[in-house]
């Protein structure tokens, strides 16, 4: 899965949906942070082939499959 923090990718992309953070979180660190929504976009979205975080809260993010 390609990850995109404050960025875009160059190539075309179809949006796919979004995830959000839910319930609590042990640390609260970036990479723990990443891992739980990667996991949740691979299991809302198999067919997901990059995720989008808009802001450095990584908080949500947008699910993407390459054109």
């Amino acid at each position: 899965m390609y990850v995109f923090i404050e960025s875009q990718p160059v190539g075309d992309y179809t949006v796919l949906g979004t995830v959000k953070k839910t319930g609590l979180v042990w640390s609260g660190k970036a990479k723990e942070m990443r891992d739980i929504l990667v996991k949740r976009a691979l299991k809302d979205y198999p067919d997901a082939e990059g995720i989008i975080f808009d802001d450095i809260s990584l908080d949500h993010a947008t699910v993407i499959k390459y054109k």
